[in-house]
């Protein structure tokens, strides 16, 4: 979801959180192994952070070790999700390596009226429906049967 990130500029800015941000993000960067290090600098310099304003995110099954070696290497800093989750995705390979085609089958309906349910708009097609809320169990086991449509293991669990 690259198309939601946004460059933030340290140097003379003036919302202290995202110079605090920067500042957690340089402390992090340094603990991270070399390779990570010179990924991260490379897409993104040292006078900048990036923020990304989605919630929804894919890790290539490639890239889950490098993620979670990165989130234990961050330690007790309080790194906002906004700016850690770039930062991650940065050090473990570059923005021209992506995968451009990660949930291009997204639904996102931040307007479904509160009496409709999540499963109105859900397909097995999709490679993410957002927000997805389940309000009770047979509403779960309507879930699992429809997206036991795109995998049919899935009907084992009901």
């Amino acid at each position: 979801m690259k198309e939601s990130w946004s460059d933030v500029p340290l140097q003379g800015n003036k919302i202290e959180w995202f110079v605090n941000q920067g500042g957690m993000v340089k402390k992090a960067i340094d603990t991270f192994q070399p390779h990570y290090q010179t990924n991260y600098r490379r897409s993104v310099g040292e006078n900048k952070i990036v923020h990304c304003s989605s919630e929804l995110f894919y890790i290539p099954q490639r890239h889950v070790g490098d993620f979670s070696y990165l989130v234990k290497a961050i330690g007790s800093l309080d790194i906002h999700h906004s700016i850690a989750v770039p930062m991650l995705f940065l050090a473990m390979d570059s923005p021209s390596h992506f995968e451009s085609k990660a949930l291009t089958k997204l639904i996102y309906r931040a307007d479904l009226p509160s009496n409709t349910s999540s499963l109105s708009i859900y397909t097995a097609e999709a490679d993410a429906v957002y927000p997805l809320k389940i309000r009770n169990e047979i509403e779960f086991v309507k879930l699992i049967r429809v997206m036991a449509s795109g995998d049919p293991l899935l009907m084992e669990l009901v």
